[in-house]
């Protein structure tokens, strides 16, 4: 059955294909990338639920077969897929000009297969031929890339008339950046791009925030918004590349996000699993994640101190016996006491780690931080306690001292008392800190908490860290972004009716915004609300 791409959101898939290592691409592709393509391949309800299958280009132009792309396009018909591919428009790195050759070459191999071809995807031509600096780059003006990019299109239309054009951008996470992007590609070709996918630096602390930017700005202008959801290219698991992955979009789109297109793409040496997708660490089973039935929860405070609220499906059908979360997001200006914890595995190439903070710097933001660090604790082997001996405790009070050896650098001012270290960045002003080194093992689970006071203004101007190393150089980090404190206040059970209650004591409740959260489940989506 042909898909309905009226559908919204319109799901994209694009896996990792199977091309040989190369220098830019120094591993091998999903080892099960062509096992998609079998009549009984086990993913039948994800792939009834992909509108479109994205093939890499380069992949179609080069190393794939005559065999292999009459599979692929011969498997995608059957299933009624609409068939893209995702190509560099220009020829980076050369004379910076339209790479008409090899986008003809990718159409004439997959006219040869029997596909019809309704979505191109151009890799990242004003990241590429404006933005980038450095040895080889191509320092276009934005109009000398529109213009180049026009052509490349043309010559598509000219085979293509009715497929759908668009560009893949980070374009510094700035919703001006597209702007400008856009508007010079409409000056010059005299049409809008059909989408534009946001490839993001998920690092970004504000990138919620960013994005929304960008969201509604394509809305406004009639352009369809796309999000590629990924994991890093650090991680070393199929788990924690789909976890990560789940995190970013369940984050988003629990935030209020409405992408037209939600893209699960990888070009990082993970997930190699694909299949079956009744596996949770295998990449077809993450659309089954994101495409959970939507859920819904309320929060009110009664004037006896009763937080009371409704959890429900999005259709409104009561959802029962399911934990809520209930929380407060304090408003004072200073912010309150809290731990911020975060638990993950050590990668197993580490044997040292160092903890601290960045504000203005590593991480592609300037805003205002105030905040004030008291201790970071660390431990290995599941969550731990103050004073276990594995804990590596760092009081405030030590952090300029000679004895702890902390590295503390940055134009923003900070100061030491017995409180811990107190840091006030204005919008611009750098601060950034590390702890001495200490020994990790490869592979273990750890926790790792700084008990921190963080001023709300504090978002997006930058994170506490954790930062792994082989002893030579950095490996990952865990960022946990500066931000204001949430207060658990407690969690209530919901009834036949979808409803829940808790009492709570007046003292438990602070001054600021009420939070109630569902976890979500195997067969439903996470849920916020606050008032």
């Amino acid at each position: 059955m042909t898909r309905d791409l009226a559908q919204r959101p319109q799901v994209w898939f694009a896996p990792l294909d199977p091309s040989p290592p190369d220098a830019s691409r120094p591993f091998n592709g999903g080892p099960d990338f062509m096992a998609l393509f079998e009549d009984d391949a086990p993913w039948e309800r994800a792939a009834d639920a992909v509108h479109v299958f994205k093939l890499y280009g380069g992949w179609v132009a080069g190393a794939a077969t005559d065999a292999e792309l009459q599979r692929v396009v011969g498997d995608l018909n059957r299933r009624g897929m609409a068939i893209g591919f995702e190509a560099s428009p220009l020829r980076y790195g050369s004379d910076c000009g339209p790479w008409l050759e090899e986008g003809a070459r990718i159409l004439d191999r997959l006219a040869d297969a029997g596909a019809v071809v309704r979505f191109v995807a151009l890799d990242h031509p004003y990241d590429s031929g404006v933005l980038a600096t450095g040895d080889g780059s191509c320092g276009l003006t934005v109009e000398e890339a529109a213009s180049g990019v026009a052509e490349y299109v043309s010559a598509i239309r000219a085979r293509l008339p009715s497929a759908q054009v668009g560009t893949i951008e980070t374009a510094n996470n700035d919703v001006a950046e597209v702007q400008r992007w856009v508007e010079a590609y409409r000056s010059v070709a005299g049409e809008d791009f059909d989408f534009v996918h946001l490839d993001l630096n998920f690092a970004r602390p504000d990138w919620p925030e960013r994005t929304f930017q960008v969201e509604a700005y394509l809305r406004q202008a009639g352009i369809e918004f796309g999000m590629i959801y990924f994991g890093n290219e650090e991680d070393r698991s199929d788990q924690v590349w789909l976890g990560r992955a789940e995190d970013r979009f369940t984050a988003y789109e629990l935030l209020g996000g409405r992408p037209d297109h939600a893209v699960f793409q990888s070009w990082h040496a993970y997930p190699q699993r694909l299949l079956p997708e009744s596996d949770a660490n295998a990449f077809t089973a993450l659309i089954h994640r994101y495409l959970r039935p939507r859920t819904t929860v309320t929060v009110e405070l009664r004037a006896d101190d009763l937080m009371t609220g409704s959890l429900t499906t999005v259709e409104g059908e009561p959802m029962a016996s399911a934990e809520v979360l209930l929380a407060v997001v304090p408003s004072d200006v200073d912010g309150v006491w809290h731990e911020y914890t975060v638990s993950g595995s050590v990668p197993r190439e580490a044997v040292v780690a160092d903890v601290g903070f960045r504000v203005n710097t590593e991480c592609a933001c300037s805003g205002g931080g105030r905040f004030t660090l008291a201790a970071v604790r660390f431990g290995e082997g599941g969550i731990i306690e103050t004073g276990e001996p594995d804990d590596i405790t760092i009081p405030g009070a030590e952090l300029a001292s000679g004895s702890a050896e902390w590295a503390i650098w940055g134009a923003a001012p900070h100061r030491v008392d017995a409180e811990g270290l107190h840091v006030s960045a204005d919008a611009g002003q750098d601060a950034a800190a590390n702890s001495p080194r200490f020994p990790v093992s490869g592979g273990a689970s750890y926790t790792a908490t700084f008990v921190a006071r963080v001023a709300p203004e504090s978002l997006g101007s930058g994170y506490f860290a954790i930062i792994f190393s082989d002893g030579q150089s950095e490996l990952t980090r865990q960022m946990v972004p500066l931000a204001a404190a949430v207060v658990p206040l407690g969690t209530a059970t919901t009834d036949a009716a979808g409803s829940y209650a808790l009492a709570l004591p007046a003292e438990a409740l602070l001054p600021g915004t009420l939070r109630a959260t569902f976890a979500g489940t195997a067969d439903a989506w996470p849920a916020r609300g606050e008032r």
